[in-house]
């Protein structure tokens, strides 16, 4: 996998050396057909770093696993983990928004805290929050006074 990954760098024949692998090996294991669950490895990798995209590279493992649970993917940590490594992917240590970005002005400054505080309170979940959304939970909040009211 390393040799495929890096073979637009590095020569493959330098690489086949250095990890002392025949070069005909290397081939052959390229024409070989993915399994089951390589194929189903690489689909889960895709859904995992959409949402990790979508989250803005701060949903580490477990939150990464309570969204695919949302959409009705059923995987391990340990499965997700491995995956995210396998992609690089690193889930930024959560930081303040002033303190992740530089900004040319004050106006830009405000944009994107507007712009945070509006994906923090639609999109991002919170394990206190039973896993939603402040705006999901205000929702079910409201919805659940409703019934009791009727």
């Amino acid at each position: 996998m390393f040799i495929k990954d890096y073979r637009s760098e590095f020569s493959v024949t330098r690489m086949c050396t250095v990890i002392d692998v025949s070069r005909s090996a290397f081939y052959e294991w390229l024409k070989k057909p993915l399994t089951k669950t390589e194929q189903e490895d690489r689909e889960l990798a895709e859904k995992i770093k959409q949402l990790f995209f979508d989250s803005r590279c701060t949903y580490g493992h477990r939150r990464i696993k309570k969204k695919l649970r949302k959409k009705g993917t059923k995987c391990s940590n340990d499965r997700i983990r491995r995956l995210m490594k396998q992609v690089h992917l690193v889930a930024t240590i959560k930081k303040e928004l002033i303190r992740r970005k530089r900004f040319k002005t004050r106006s830009w400054a405000r944009l994107a805290v507007i712009d945070h505080i509006l994906w923090y309170n639609s999109e991002r979940i919170h394990s206190y929050l039973d896993d939603m959304s402040p705006m999901e939970f205000e929702q079910q909040y409201y919805n659940n006074m409703r019934l009791t009211a009727a």
